[in-house]
Parts: C-alpha cells; sequence; structure tokens
C-alpha cells in the first residue's frame, strides 16, 4: 500500500494492517475519503502519538527496531525531528558516538519496535544511560511480546530441543528462534508439511 496507495480507487474498502502505514497514507485516505477500517495495534499507535510530538528543534529520535520493517517505517514517518534506527546496541553505539560529538546538547528522545528483543534493548538502554544526558526512554515493546520471548528463554534452557512454528518473515517468530537457538537446538517451521 506505502508504493501505490495514490492509486486506491475512491469505492475501495481498505484494511490497515496492524503495523500501522506511513503517516501520509492515512492522512491520504482521510483526505480522499476512503473507507479505511484502522486495524493499527494500538501499542503502535502510542508509539506514532508519543513520536509525533517530540520537539523538531535540538531532538534526537532513536527507534529500536528493523529499519525495512513497516511498522518502524511508519513509526518513523511520524516524526518531525532527526532520527536514526539502530537494530542493536552495537549500532546505537556507533550512532550516538558519532552524534554527540557533533551535537553534545542534543536531547535523546528513544522508542522501540513492539517486537524489539528484551536482551537488545536492556544492553541499549545501558549504552544510553551511558552516553546520554537526561534521554527520555519510552519503554514501547508489547507485554505479550515481552512475556513470549520470556517464556521461549525459560522453556528452551529447560528442553533438548525446540520448535518454533511462523513465518520466516515475522519479526516475532525471528526473535524468538533467536531466543531459543542460544539455549537448545530449534527449528523454525511454517507448516505442519515441514514438521
Amino acid at each position: 500500500i506505502e508504493e501505490d496507495y495514490r492509486k486506491i480507487p475512491e469505492e475501495a474498502n481498505v484494511i490497515i494492517r496492524a503495523h500501522g502505514v506511513p503517516k501520509e497514507v492515512y492522512e491520504y485516505l482521510k483526505e480522499a475519503n476512503i473507507y479505511s477500517l484502522d486495524m493499527t495495534c494500538p501499542f503502535v499507535t502510542k508509539i506514532h502519538k508519543i513520536v509525533s510530538e517530540i520537539p523538531k528543534g535540538n531532538s534526537l529520535l532513536l527507534v529500536a527496531g528493523d529499519a525495512d520493517h513497516p511498522e518502524v517505517i511508519g513509526i518513523c514517518s511520524f516524526a518531525e525531528c532527526e532520527y536514526r534506527v539502530f537494530r542493536n546496541a552495537d549500532e546505537l553505539n556507533d550512532i550516538l558516538t558519532q552524534f554527540l560529538d557533533t551535537c553534545p546538547d542534543i536531547h535523546v528522545y528513544v522508542v522501540s519496535q513492539t517486537t524489539f528483543s528484551i536482551a537488545e534493548w536492556e544492553k541499549s538502554l545501558n549504552i544510553i544511560n551511558l552516553l546520554c544526558t537526561n534521554p527520555t526512554v519510552f519503554d514501547t515493546i508489547c507485554k505479550a511480546t515481552h512475556e513470549r520471548q520470556a517464556e521461549a528463554d525459560r522453556l528452551s534452557k529447560e528442553c533438548d530441543a525446540m520448535i518454533v512454528i511462523g513465518s520466516t518473515h515475522s519479526s516475532n517468530t525471528v526473535k524468538l528462534d533467536n531466543i531459543c537457538k542460544e539455549n537448545c537446538k530449534t527449528c523454525l517451521i511454517e507448516s505442519a508439511k515441514e514438521l
């Protein structure tokens, strides 16, 4: 929808996915009076609101997540200030080191993709607290995601093998697979046929 949303016919009915869409798509659908059923996850909508309220001047938004993920693309579209996306603590460290050298007085704001790795988030927070003065951090990882990741970690430490069922394109599934792989033999499958 992001690439060709202006080609949606006026009589169409549009369903907006849970990941949300970029700000300009929401605006276009409203302005064009195209019926849309907004199924954006309330946690994602909350991040959109947080990001849209960050002051333009002297602000840096850091977004923990995958820059190519539809949720992160949508989140960034609401930013009116400078922003950077990082996938892990190492990338964050590089961004902050470079940015703070040139703009030491900038105010740092931090949000995350709702499915961001809990372990990577905690490492990232350590770096932020070490390098930034008074950052504003919003814990936007979905509670259900947090619980699933914690449970996958716990179970995989007790088992000889784990089977993770879900799409190989799903951020949630891939993170669960990675967590389990750290503790035991793990297979990621998408269907019963693969089992």
